[in-house]
């Protein structure tokens, strides 16, 4: 007969303690990651101990702390590439909180901010995801790839001709 490990993470009350025992460091994971401010954090949170509570009671968990940041990458993936379909006149973390101090002018910067934008409107849908997966996240382009299903090898190309149209305007 073979005998199973207890898990760790059965009861509601466990899985309560454990969420609380690791919401710091899942914080700072998902800000690194994949939260651009506190509430897409929170929303994230509640996304993962929601998941996290679902788990059917018979599901033995040996390692709850694996496991809850297994859930945390998945739902945080999930996120970036719905982040990639937005439309870029629906959102608003569109330009870098660094380059809204710069010194240019608020109406010379506001004209180039809107050109780039409406120069990316012009990209094909799986460039544009690319470039913005590579801007915006600090994914390397083997997990581009691997978030998107595309080659590595396409995710570059895709780069390159991105840059190459928002440099030139093509």
């Amino acid at each position: 007969m073979l005998r199973r490990k207890p898990n760790h993470a059965s009861t509601a009350q466990a899985r309560v303690s454990v969420l609380t025992e690791y919401t710091p460091k899942l914080h700072g994971f998902l800000r690194r990651k994949f939260a651009r401010n506190g509430a897409e954090l929170q929303d994230l949170m509640q996304e993962i101990a929601t998941a996290f509570a679902a788990v059917p009671k018979e599901t033995v968990i040996r390692d709850p702390g694996k496991y809850l940041f297994g859930i945390a990458n998945n739902i945080g993936c999930r996120h970036l590439s719905s982040k990639a379909r937005e439309p870029l006149d629906q959102r608003t973390d569109v330009v870098p909180e660094s380059l809204r101090n710069c010194s240019v002018e608020a109406a010379e910067f506001d004209a180039v901010t809107h050109d780039l934008v409406k120069q990316a409107r012009r990209l094909p849908q799986a460039q544009n995801a690319v470039l913005r997966l590579k801007t915006e996240t600090d994914l390397s382009n083997k997990q581009i790839a691997e978030e998107l299903g595309l080659s590595e090898a396409t995710v570059k190309k895709y780069l390159v001709k991105a840059r190459a149209h928002l440099m030139g305007g093509v």
